[in-house]
């Protein structure tokens, strides 16, 4: 099956990446970073964007480090196909940074690249591309709590089964997205969500709304959860294991559901 594959490789430069207006990519330090991630299930029919955003390292006073001489950064959607008898990797589109070209001189961070491209395929249509497009303002708040309240429950009351109701948007479009059923995705779910609640000392602590980060994205139809330090609000934890749920929400007709 064939897949578009975000690629990037970074090492002593913070780092931003979107498509679509949706961070897929981030590295907060400058450390020395290689990813392979699958967008399809940010991609829609038409014209599609990729933008680059970078900035050097900071000192322990917050101030701009000089990049170092081996400092890199490259990205690139590929369209591959790995279960092919001939392994596929098509260039879609991509970017290496040019210190000559950007400096970089500053805090930062610097918009460095954006250019279009046409997938020659795509999974969508996505519920969130015709979500309602609207800023993140203070009012969402209540909303955004709510919704963590009611996925914090579930999870820490062992109800796999709400749980899952919950996600069915997201398992439904991120199976598409990659050639996998919701069905599949909630059976290997639920098999380790059972392995990793049963012990005793399962516990989900609630999220603190005061260090809580809600980001904007894809011109505000989709607003990405996280704490602090960019990792999922809600994470899960016994002796068996950690489940951490990442959080994307999106709204239709003014009504939350997790996009992603």
């Amino acid at each position: 099956m064939e897949l578009h594959l975000l690629r990037v490789e970074c090492d002593g430069l913070r780092a931003l990446v979107r498509v679509n207006g949706v961070d897929v990519f981030t590295e907060r330090v400058g450390a020395a970073r290689q990813r392979d991630a699958k967008v399809d299930a940010w991609l829609g029919a038409g014209a599609n964007r990729l933008e680059v955003f970078l900035a050097p390292r900071l000192d322990g006073e917050s101030a701009a480090m000089e990049p170092s001489p081996g400092a890199s950064f490259s990205v690139k959607v590929l369209r591959t196909d790995f279960s092919a008898t001939e392994p596929l990797a098509v260039d879609v589109i991509g970017y290496a940074w040019d210190r000559v070209a950007s400096p970089l001189d500053g805090v930062g961070p610097f918009a460095v690249f954006a250019g279009g491209f046409v997938p020659s395929f795509t999974r969508g249509p996505w519920l969130w591309e015709s979500a309602d497009a609207r800023p993140f303002t203070a009012e969402d708040t209540p909303d955004i709590l709510g919704a963590l309240d009611t996925l914090h429950a579930a999870m820490a009351a062992r109800d796999v089964a709400t749980l899952q109701t919950l996600l069915r948007t997201k398992h439904d479009e991120v199976g598409r997205a990659v050639g996998v059923t919701r069905e599949r995705i909630e059976h290997e779910m639920t098999e380790y969500l059972r392995e990793v609640m049963a012990p005793e000392d399962w516990s989900v602590p609630r999220p603190d709304p005061q260090t809580l980060v809600v980001n904007s994205w894809a011109g505000g139809r989709l607003l990405g959860v996280t704490d602090a330090f960019g990792r999922p609000p809600l994470v899960g934890q016994s002796k068996a294991g950690t489940f951490a749920l990442p959080l994307v929400l999106s709204r239709t007709d003014g009504v939350w559901f997790v996009a992603r």
